[in-house]
């Protein structure tokens, strides 16, 4: 697997999955933000200066204030439901493609926004893309026999409520394509 082989016109259901997993399990679950003007919030104004505590969990799933920029799923899903095939769509011949959000779009929150964007954004999106494409690759994956069911804390992170054991069986070399 290289990086050219994760280009997202190549592997578009691939990374919708992933999109779709960044937007709805940050890795950072908050940031701390300050108004620079005094902001009109329901029916109070947060002053200038006042300290805004961002939790991504609750603003990425808001169906009450849907984020900017983040697509319907295909049967009109909102964004408070996990939908891997969000940011899939289809060209002029047909052919299935992915809309890659805009780097600045609140799907990609976790990495900041505006002026203070992470610069290791484009980095991280490679490293897990490479990462996960190979795991796929070259292993088959399942949960240990008789797994509990897995639950989310309600924590200030979005975690599992348990740890989780999977089993990573090699894939056959003919399976993966490196038979010589």
């Amino acid at each position: 697997v290289t990086l050219n082989d994760l280009q997202p016109e190549r592997i578009p259901k691939f990374k919708s999955l992933l999109f779709e997993v960044l937007r709805c399990h940050p890795p950072f679950p908050f940031s701390m933000l300050q108004a620079n003007d005094d902001i009109p919030f329901c029916s109070t104004t947060l002053e200038n200066g006042t300290q805004i505590f961002n939790l991504y969990r609750y603003t990425m799933k808001n169906p009450h204030s849907p984020p900017k920029n983040v697509p319907l799923g295909p049967h009109g899903e909102t964004p408070d439901v996990f939908c891997p095939r969000r940011y899939l769509t289809r060209d002029d011949d047909g052919r299935m493609i992915v809309s890659v959000p805009p780097r600045n779009s609140t799907s990609f929150l976790s990495f900041g926004h505006g002026s203070r964007v992470c610069p290791g954004m484009a980095f991280s999106d490679a490293t897990v893309s490479l990462t996960v494409a190979t795991l796929i690759k070259n292993f088959e994956m399942k949960l240990a026999p008789n797994h509990a069911p897995i639950g989310r804390s309600k924590l200030l992170a979005d975690i599992p409520d348990i740890d989780i054991r999977i089993i990573f069986t090699p894939r056959d070399k003919k399976e993966v394509g490196e038979e010589k």
